[in-house]
């Protein structure tokens, strides 16, 4: 499978999210708890949506 076979990421780890946003990932578990960010909780893990994502980035809209 080559790489323009794979479908774009719908969704990303806090880790992943935090280097996305430019924060820590201890602020995105934060924000996540607090209800700031989106996120599906996968088992034990937080998967937080692209789409959360952008509604952070641009709250307004």
């Amino acid at each position: 499978m080559s790489d323009e076979d794979t479908l774009p990421r719908k969704a990303w780890t806090p880790g992943e999210a935090a280097l996305q946003l430019g924060i820590p990932y201890e602020t995105v578990l934060r924000l996540i708890h607090e209800g700031k960010l989106a996120a599906v909780n996968a088992g034990r893990y937080y998967l937080v949506p692209d789409a959360a994502i952008d509604r952070f980035l641009n709250p307004g809209a």
